[in-house]
């Protein structure tokens, strides 16, 4: 029996966190035996090379993991595994684009030994590490405020009171199209662009160069109709065109504020609703009606 034992076995479930103390999964012994995993000791720095390619975690237990990850054993002599960890963090992206293969991308053993990173004296690396370390734990107070700040608009949508009345009867969605060739990255909105959890969007990677888009216009409220779960929305603030997979919703009526409709439909209730009719299974898609 390969499975159920008492030896860590992670995936990449178990590496959303800086530090790595369980794991989902575990394997028995006669498991690592029989597999090519290796069992790691603790400070070992785990990089995710392929599927979600970039994911770092320092093991905090003895843990083996399967072939999606390369993992870094230090010499404490002239690397500090927490220094290894920020830097792989800070460079995941450029380590990102090394990676080959057609349908599934996987950055290799020998292209991550040959990618080459500032190595200073250990008491500077120390040094480094203590600096990243404060300002994460800045991020950290502010995204708890900033949850919290979003609980409160939450809070005031919830308790608004007053008859409801149907999106259909004050916004529409756009018919308006616009000449591909007329946009840029900042002005193109696609699904890849718009960012989960309501964060907005960023500038697209790709823009159409032919044919016509969907235009939208400022005040229109953009939102991906693909996988709606992930709560990609935006309010535009410029004039561009979008995907056929981006909604374009126009206001219609005079008695809504296009501020206020759009802090209703970021709210949770909404993107729940909207999966109540979706379509599909692997890509699911909202039901525009």
């Amino acid at each position: 029996n390969f499975w159920d034992g008492d030896i860590c076995w992670a995936t990449l479930v178990d590496t959303k966190s800086k530090y790595l103390y369980d794991t989902s999964k575990k394997i028995s012994q006669l498991g690592l035996e029989k597999s090519s995993a290796k069992l790691l000791p603790i400070n070992t720095v785990i990089f995710s090379s392929r599927a979600s390619i970039g994911e770092v975690s320092i093991a905090k237990v003895a843990t083996s993991t399967n072939q999606g990850f390369k993992n870094f054993i230090c010499d404490d002599s002239k690397i500090h595994y927490e220094y290894l960890y920020e830097v792989l963090k800070f460079y995941a992206k450029n380590i990102e684009h090394l990676a080959g293969g057609m349908t599934f991308k996987e950055v290799s053993k020998t292209s991550i030994a040959n990618f080459k990173i500032p190595l200073p004296p250990l008491d500077i690396q120390q040094k480094i590490v203590q600096e990243c370390e404060a300002i994460d734990n800045q991020r950290e107070q502010a995204q708890s405020l900033i949850a919290q700040l979003e609980n409160n608009i939450s809070s005031i949508i919830q308790n608004v009171s007053g008859d409801r009345i149907k999106i259909g009867s004050l916004y529409s969605y756009s018919k308006m199209r616009i000449q591909a060739d007329l946009l840029n990255a900042d002005t193109y909105v696609g699904v890849d662009n718009l960012l989960p959890n309501t964060k907005g969007k960023k500038p697209s990677e790709f823009v159409p160069n032919s044919g016509t888009v969907t235009q939208y216009g400022i005040g229109d409220v953009l939102l991906s109709n693909i996988r709606p779960y992930l709560k990609k929305i935006w309010l535009a603030d410029i004039v561009g065109g979008a995907s056929n997979d981006v909604l374009v919703l126009k206001r219609q009526s005079e008695n809504i504020r296009e501020k206020y409709f759009f802090y209703n439909l970021k709210q949770d209730q909404f993107f729940e609703y909207s999966m109540l009719g979706k379509k599909g299974v692997k890509m699911p898609r909202g039901d525009k009606n």
